[in-house]
């Protein structure tokens, strides 16, 4: 052509030599392909049949011989038992009753989940001085069951100096049966020990300690049934309820000997958008010549907790482990009245203050999940005759100037207060002297508290705060109590 591009024959050898250097580069890289490693890889059958590839070995050589049955299923293999970690975690804390404490929890199962095994443990020095517990389940079968032994143990020191041990441990066998998705029966029995050792320190107290160990049996039959609507804590909707029967049979002279039988029911009306009305109604008796002790008043977790100074009847080392609260009932203090029998009705009404999408585990504003409620708590203990006492004879009986007796008088309780004599360690009759020592006593046996409460989670935690005010006969008292707790309503 007379016209047109023209090229220089140096740029054509410059773009020829550049060809020859990218087809050696793509030559290189085949190379560098051709070293991975298939090992780890998984190929369909179209893969080892296209007769383009090079196999250095057939793939058929690695399939198991006889992995198939006549129909075309799997062949069939025993189950190998292998246990892994499930999860592991480590916590502490600090309460007000037993003081600083710290545990360690681990937990492992196999694949199918059919056996799981946990350990707990918070080992100080050795294993008579550390809390530590193991259980075994195995859920194969419809009726789960479990074996566990566990070992309790709290340190304490008396004012007159005496270091003192409390241990508790035993070995308990349980079992789960589901008759649907909403009821279960757990039976089982568990052979409990509870010793109490001294350690009187030299200069201190002249008395002599003895250490004291006491063992039996404690069988338990439960029958639960849950069909609530859960909510963001408490349930939202439906019901739930138990009942519990449990015992110590007579094994010898120095066992407990009693039998029990408990029921709770509750039940939630959902009322819109976050509103709830929560009923509640428990009562238990126990009979035998080591009856259990119910005692009432305050709530479960209460960190700065009161309590009334009525002794609760410790006859025999194995009522540390059988006494046990009846709660809440909000406006009194802890162990306010008790006995062997008692009945107890709640009514809640729960309602949303401030409610985030995204909770975190400190609150942003003060009005934070922040969720309020209104309370009325009334119920009434009996069985025992109890005595009020603050001066001794000589020969070291008690001095009884009031006595609450143990029948159920259906009489609302109030606080009253007296002068005693000292001279006599009655009530004195006329005008108080200034010598007289002022007393108190609890009149009655049905407790009624109201007020108002408010809920939230502070790292992880449920925390509550409730203000109660104790009904008298003449009306609602003027001085409340306040609970600071940490635990989940009912």
């Amino acid at each position: 052509r007379t016209q047109g591009n023209v090229i220089e024959a140096n740029v054509l050898d410059k773009m020829a030599e550049e060809a020859n250097d990218n087809a050696d580069s793509d030559s290189d890289k085949a190379e560098d392909d051709s070293s991975i490693d298939f090992r780890n890889y998984v190929f369909s059958p179209v893969v080892a049949q296209d007769s383009t590839l090079n196999l250095k070995d057939d793939p058929r050589k690695f399939e198991p011989e006889d992995k198939e049955t006549e129909d075309g299923y799997y062949q069939p293999k025993r189950y190998q038992l292998t246990f892994s970690p499930d999860f592991s975690f480590a916590n502490g804390g600090i309460n007000t009753y037993y003081g600083t404490s710290a545990q360690a929890t681990f937990a492992f199962s196999d694949l199918f989940g059919d056996h799981r095994v946990s350990i707990s443990s918070n080992l100080v020095l050795d294993l008579r001085n550390s809390t530590y517990s193991i259980q075994y389940g195995y859920f194969k079968q419809r009726t789960n069951y479990f074996a566990s032994y566990f070992h309790q143990a709290q340190n304490y020191q008396t004012f007159s100096g005496e270091l003192l041990r409390f241990r508790t441990y035993g070995f308990g066998l349980e079992a789960q049966y589901p008759l649907n998705k909403f009821q279960r029966v757990d039976y089982g029995i568990t052979a409990i020990g509870i010793s109490r050792d001294f350690s009187s320190l030299g200069g201190v107290s002249n008395s002599d300690l003895t250490s004291e160990t006491s063992t039996f049996l404690y069988p338990q039959v439960v029958f639960t049934g849950d069909f609530t609507v859960p909510g963001f804590i408490t349930p939202q909707g439906g019901s739930r309820y138990t009942l519990r029967a449990s015992a110590s049979p007579p094994l010898g002279s120095e066992t407990p000997q009693f039998a029990s039988l408990l029921g709770d029911y509750r039940k939630y009306v959902p009322l819109g958008r976050g509103y709830t009305i929560a009923l509640r109604g428990s009562g238990a008796l126990s009979f035998g010549r080591d009856s259990q002790t119910f005692f009432m008043g305050g709530v479960l977790g209460w960190l700065n907790q009161q309590w009334s100074g009525v002794d609760i009847p410790y006859d025999r080392l194995a009522d540390t482990f059988f006494t046990q609260p009846a709660t809440p009932v909000r406006g009194h203090k802890y162990n306010t009245i008790f006995g062997n029998k008692y009945s107890q009705i709640n009514a809640e009404f729960r309602f949303p203050l401030f409610a985030a999408i995204l909770p975190g585990p400190i609150p942003v504003i003060p009005l934070y999940n922040l969720t309020g409620v209104a309370f009325v708590d009334a119920g009434a203990a009996w069985g025992y005759g109890v005595d009020y006492s603050r001066f001794s004879r000589a020969d070291g009986e008690p001095i009884v100037y009031y006595r609450n007796e143990p029948g159920l008088d259906f009489e609302v309780g109030k606080e009253q207060q007296v002068a005693l004599d000292p001279s006599t360690g009655l009530v004195r009759q006329g005008e108080p002297l200034e010598s007289d020592v002022v007393a108190n006593y609890f009149d009655g046996d049905v407790l009624v508290g109201a007020g108002v409460g408010l809920r939230t989670i502070l790292l992880g935690l449920p925390v509550r705060y409730d203000i109660g005010w104790p009904y008298e006969r003449s009306g609602f008292g003027s001085d409340p109590i306040h609970y600071f707790s940490i635990g989940i309503d009912f």
